[in-house]
């Protein structure tokens, strides 16, 4: 290949990385204790639609996302994710988990999980102990540990 080639390839791909920077992100709405499912019409532009006001904080809109999915799921229209919007964030219920991302297009983050008995937790709330053993524990010392003197 030579240079020139080279140069307008390089000038060609960095032109369409610059158009991609410029597409519009999807923004969820700013609006103080208001949370808001997400539909997706046919027309394209998703819709934001108030689930439910006066809500104290993403924990309880998460909840609320999360609610709106199993009645969802009780009448049959549920998709495989629903999602959902508070203050400005992302918010995705499933059958066993909500995450949560600041950009809709951005990574997801495990944000409340089902625990047992239908209830929503922090991830890494419910820590299952083991129970004590009732004698003496023997540890086995490995061969390969070095020498001291």
């Amino acid at each position: 290949m030579n240079w020139k080639l080279m140069a307008m390839m390089a000038f060609a791909a960095t032109a369409g990385l610059g158009l991609a920077a410029c597409e519009q992100r999807l923004k969820a709405p700013f609006e103080a204790g208001t949370c808001f499912s997400i539909g997706h019409p046919a027309s394209g532009e998703p819709k934001f639609n108030v689930v439910a006001r006066d809500v104290p904080s993403l924990e309880h809109c998460a909840v609320h996302i999360y609610n709106l999915r199993q009645t969802r799921l009780a009448t049959g229209t549920a998709g495989e994710v629903t999602e959902g919007s508070y203050g400005g964030s992302f918010l995705w219920a499933n059958n066993r988990e909500v995450r949560y991302s600041q950009h809709y297009e951005g990574p997801r983050m495990p944000f409340l999980v089902r625990a047992p008995g239908n209830r929503l937790v922090q991830p890494g709330a419910i820590v299952v102990e083991d129970t004590a053993p009732s004698g003496p524990v023997t540890v086995e010392m490995p061969d390969n540990l070095p020498k001291t003197n």
